[in-house]
């Protein structure tokens, strides 16, 4: 039986790394420029697989190089610098994980406008130099927030601030 090659180009996937390399699959890693360059040269006609994060992408001339690849699999949503008609004109599938981090992007946006809103930084700071003052903050409670794009990281926004009793108005295509 033949090993599945896979270039992994991102970064931050060591937990799930030995999950596929129990599985069969040789992993190359290549987290920077000058390592992606030497593996695709080294390995080119031995990778069948690529692991990828948007903004770090995948392109026609790397394509090229590797000529038994027949997926690109993106971690996240994003895919917007993966050339797509490069990998369609070669028959590569390209997959990525559409609402995979909505839950985390939700909770950050949450809590950056609990932060904005109550004015957390500068509360802590003056608790923390035993300034007591007795500042009233606003409550999110009342307020409207609009959403620009009721996808999957919109929605999950959209029912934490609910929970807040924050109104919801939203833009979608």
């Amino acid at each position: 039986m033949r090993m599945t090659t896979v270039l992994v180009l991102v970064e931050n996937l060591d937990m799930y790394l030995p999950i596929l390399e129990s599985s069969g699959y040789q992993l190359i890693r290549a987290p920077t420029a000058e390592l992606r360059a030497e593996a695709i040269a080294a390995h080119g006609k031995s990778i069948s697989a690529v692991m990828t994060r948007g903004p770090l992408g995948f392109f026609a001339e790397e394509m090229d190089a590797l000529p038994n690849l027949r997926i690109i699999c993106v971690s996240g949503a994003g895919y917007e610098k993966v050339d797509l008609p490069a990998a369609q004109a070669r028959g590569i599938t390209v997959t990525n994980g559409a609402g995979v981090n909505a839950a985390t992007v939700a909770d950050h946006t949450l809590a950056l406008l609990l932060s904005l809103v109550r004015d957390i930084p500068q509360a802590d700071a003056s608790v923390r130099r035993s300034e007591w003052r007795k500042v009233v903050r606003p409550s999110l409670a009342g307020k409207r927030l609009g959403i620009v794009g009721l996808g999957a990281v919109g929605l999950a926004i959209a029912r934490r601030a609910a929970a807040f009793d924050i109104a919801i108005g939203y833009h979608n295509r």
